[in-house]
């Protein structure tokens, strides 16, 4: 006789599982759920709790580091750093920012393409150096700052020029040249009254940083932000002033060098005349000495003594080479 058997029931252990994944005996309702919430997360509520914890470490304490040394060819000049760039700790870290690829297009990294990687090479291998104007703490947090704010960091600038002495001051974005500008005019033009008025690109034949020495000056540069958010010009067109960078600073090396020689040459003229005078004078002493040896054989040859008949009525006057001799 055929009887019947129960049928064996099936359940899903969560949602997520396949319809080959079954399980015969039923989960709880709790387990069910904490099983959800461990992989039930979106991705949206990581993202947000990525964030909630990067806020709640606050900014790093450690500034980007500059890129410096002496006699560089150009030192640019920056506002402050982004995130990225305080996070990797190198400067123009974005991918966003064209200021790598605007060095390798106008030519002053010599052919080598460079990344934010190697920002600590420009200054030992390609004299470029990079600084940050706004590099405290507190301006981190920040997208924008005031003019007030930013002419506080021109005296550490001034300072850092004047060590270093660059021969090109070059600023990334115009806003920051527009307050420099307005800084000089308050700190040296104030007994003249003369205003310095800034170019919007490209070198400012209006106004220069002399050394406390005199010896020379820096000269100032500004080109368009190679930052992403600076969409109205093209990348061809910030190129364009990195080019005309190279230019000027390809002129003052010319000028240099033509400089160097010509002072060498000189040297190398007033060291001749002067070797050529000291065997003049030798050979004059010389032949003074032999001169006045021969006056003195000739002098022992002739009879100066006192005893010598001489004329009747002439008065005896002995020579001085006589006195020179006896007395």
């Amino acid at each position: 006789m055929f009887v019947k058997r129960p049928m064996k029931t099936y359940k899903r252990s969560s949602n997520n599982t396949s319809k080959s994944q079954l399980t015969q005996h039923p989960v709880s309702k709790n387990a069910r759920k904490s099983q959800l919430s461990q992989h039930l997360v979106s991705k949206n509520t990581r993202k947000q709790m990525e964030e909630n914890t990067r806020d709640q470490e606050g900014p790093s304490e450690l500034p980007v580091p500059d890129v410096i040394d002496y006699n560089l060819n150009v030192l640019f000049v920056g506002l402050f750093s982004g995130k990225k760039s305080i996070k990797e700790r190198h400067h123009y870290s974005s991918s966003n920012n064209d200021f790598y690829y605007a060095l390798y297009e106008s030519g002053m990294t010599n052919g080598d393409h460079l990344t934010y990687l190697d920002d600590q090479r420009l200054a030992r291998d390609y004299k470029i150096g990079i600084v940050t104007l706004a590099s405290r703490p507190e301006h981190r947090s920040k997208t924008k700052l005031s003019i007030e704010e930013i002419k506080k960091e021109f005296p550490t600038l001034l300072e850092k020029v004047e060590k270093y002495r660059p021969k090109v001051l070059c600023f990334n974005g115009r806003a920051v040249l527009q307050a420099f500008a307005i800084f000089q005019n308050t700190r040296i033009n104030s007994s003249t009254k003369k205003n310095i008025v800034t170019e919007d690109w490209g070198e400012q034949p209006n106004f220069s940083i002399w050394w406390s020495d005199h010896t020379g000056y820096t000269k100032i540069f500004c080109v368009i932000s190679t930052s992403g958010r600076v969409v109205q010009y093209k990348r061809q067109t910030k190129i364009k002033y990195f080019k005309k960078l190279k230019e000027l600073i390809d002129n003052d090396n010319k000028k240099e060098m033509v400089k160097n020689i010509k002072s060498e040459e000189q040297h190398i003229q007033l060291k001749k005349i002067k070797e050529e005078i000291i065997d003049l004078i030798d050979a004059y002493i010389k032949r003074g000495f032999n001169n006045e040896q021969e006056d003195c054989e000739y002098d022992d040859l002739r009879d100066f003594s006192p005893n010598k008949k001489r004329k009747r009525g002439q008065k005896y006057s002995p020579p001085e080479s006589f006195m020179a001799k006896r007395w």
